[in-house]
């Protein structure tokens, strides 16, 4: 999980629109017409990473795509369906990007996984400002709670890697063949300081206002090869 924050231009007709009451707040999503310029502002802030799984969130043939997630959905909170703050990009369009089957059963995360299920005494928010020190990498792939966490903070943790369904199966082999293969470069390097220093700086370095996926993932792994 990444952490959010949001930019201080809050769209102009988003901003407008919260300032109007909500009756059916599917019904007036569903008529919102500027999504874009939404997607737009939060896109680059995201770094073009979901921020959740932080996978790079790409559009087109082939890709899951993405949408404008509710962090608190807007079944419970009407009043924040407009509401800037609680909004985010999450990877899938429609939720039916990939099939489930015995090879890959449950392959939705994130946003589409996350629903209309939601407690908010236990969900950790990408938008509070020390989400990403709840959770651990593993050499595996898995996401786990940060082992320094009291027992309350790792509950939390895990209801939400649960929730958001992050220990899915693709999830978990893209995390584990990235850092395979950045600790297979790693040990290629550790008789070169400098070009193991360029290497985490290139893993970690942010390239036309985005993040390579797996961002939190890649410090924890690599950040320590960074000259001090």
């Amino acid at each position: 999980m990444k952490h959010l924050i949001h930019p201080v231009n809050i769209p102009r007709k988003l901003a407008l629109r919260h300032k109007k009451p909500v009756a059916n707040s599917t019904k007036a999503w569903e008529n919102f017409k500027y999504t874009k310029a939404v997607q737009d502002s939060l896109l680059p802030a995201q770094k073009n990473l979901c921020s959740y799984c932080e996978i790079e969130l790409v559009r087109g043939e082939g890709n899951i795509g993405y949408h404008i997630e509710h962090i608190e959905p807007k079944s419970m909170r009407p009043s924040r369906t407009f509401d800037f703050s609680n909004l985010l990009i999450s990877c899938f369009d429609s939720g039916y990007e990939i099939s489930s089957s015995t090879l890959a059963p449950n392959p939705i995360s994130c946003g589409h996984a996350k629903k209309s299920q939601f407690d908010p005494q236990l969900f950790i928010k990408p938008t509070d400002q020390n989400c990403e020190s709840y959770f651990h990498y593993e050499l595996d792939g898995r996401i786990t709670p940060h082992p320094n966490l009291t027992v309350n903070q790792a509950s939390k943790a895990e209801y939400t890697i649960n929730l958001l369904n992050l220990n899915c199966r693709r999830l978990k082999r893209a995390r584990y063949d990235m850092i395979l293969e950045g600790q297979e470069i790693v040990n290629d390097l550790l008789d070169n300081p400098s070009a193991l220093s360029d290497f985490a700086e290139l893993e970690l370095e942010e390239f036309n206002n985005k993040h390579q996926s797996f961002l939190t993932t890649r410090r924890q792994y690599f950040q320590v090869f960074l000259p001090i």
